[in-house]
């Protein structure tokens, strides 16, 4: 059983034959998914959680919205940084959201090579984790828009 991960998760629902793949692209074992969450997959998928270090942080940042820019401008001050430092740190961190740049491009690789996937990103709060079906996109078309995947959506990749 995995132990409650207090960040998102990222969980992936592929073909079988697309775990090893995708571990060596990552360079990271890809522990199964809990039921709870593997349920809401497509039946045929096998379901991972894609971890990096022990959580999804390596391969996921959450997009950084009004409130988010209080607490880090709050946090900031706290520590005496000016404002124009907090402004650098502020605009950084409005341009990382999302899925990392090497988990996008190894994810499609493993579509490409399974011919699709399903992968959603989510914040873990157990049996009460709510996700569900949301759109699907060529695999090109995730490379570039590059969707947010922090809605608790799952997203359906094919060729």
């Amino acid at each position: 059983m995995l132990a409650r991960v207090m960040c998102f998760v990222i969980a992936v629902g592929l073909d079988p034959s697309a775990v090893a793949p995708l571990e060596s692209e990552l360079e990271t074992p890809l522990p199964a998914a809990p039921s709870h969450i593997a349920e809401r997959f497509d039946g045929h998928q096998e379901v991972r959680m894609l971890y990096g270090g022990g959580c999804c942080c390596g391969f996921f940042r959450e997009p950084l919205n009004d409130a988010g820019e209080q607490r880090l401008r709050r946090k900031y001050a706290k520590r005496g940084w000016n404002e124009a430092r907090i402004d650098r740190v502020v605009r950084d961190q409005r341009r990382v959201g999302g899925l990392d740049s090497r988990a996008v491009e190894s994810i499609a690789k493993a579509a490409n090579a399974a011919g699709s996937l399903s992968v959603a990103v989510y914040w873990d709060l157990g049996e009460e984790t709510e996700l569900a079906k949301g759109e699907s996109l060529k695999i090109a078309e995730f490379r570039t828009r590059r969707p947010s995947l922090a809605s608790g959506r799952i997203v359906r990749l094919s060729q």
